[in-house]
C-alpha cells in the first residue's frame, strides 16, 4: 500500500506548488490528499474482495461512489434535504 501512496505524494506536491497555494498549509493539504488516496484504495480492495468477478465489481462500484457524492451535501442547496438523506442512509446501513 505505501507504493500506491507515492504517486499521490508526487501529484500533490507538483499541483500544490504549480498552483501557488499557501506555503503554510502544505502539510494539511498533503494529509487530506493522502487520506483520500488511502480511502480510494481501501474501497477498491473491499469491492474486489466482495465481488465474484471483475464485471460485477465494475457494476457495483459506480453506485457506491456516485450516491454519496451526489447526496453528500456538496450538491444539495437545502440543509433539510441533506439531513433527511443522511438520516436515511444511517438507518438503512
Amino acid at each position: 500500500m505505501p507504493i500506491k501512496v507515492i504517486p499521490g505524494i508526487v501529484f500533490g506536491t507538483l499541483i500544490y506548488w504549480i498552483v501557488g497555494l499557501n506555503e503554510m498549509r502544505y502539510g494539511y493539504f498533503l494529509l487530506i490528499l493522502l487520506l483520500e488516496v488511502v480511502t480510494a484504495i481501501a474501497l477498491g480492495l473491499a469491492v474486489s474482495a466482495a465481488s465474484p468477478n471483475a464485471d460485477f465489481a465494475s457494476a457495483v462500484v459506480i453506485p457506491i461512489v456516485i450516491i454519496p457524492l451526489i447526496f453528500g451535501g456538496f450538491y444539495s442547496k437545502h440543509f433539510a434535504v441533506y439531513l433527511i438523506i443522511s438520516l436515511l442512509m444511517i438507518k438503512c446501513c
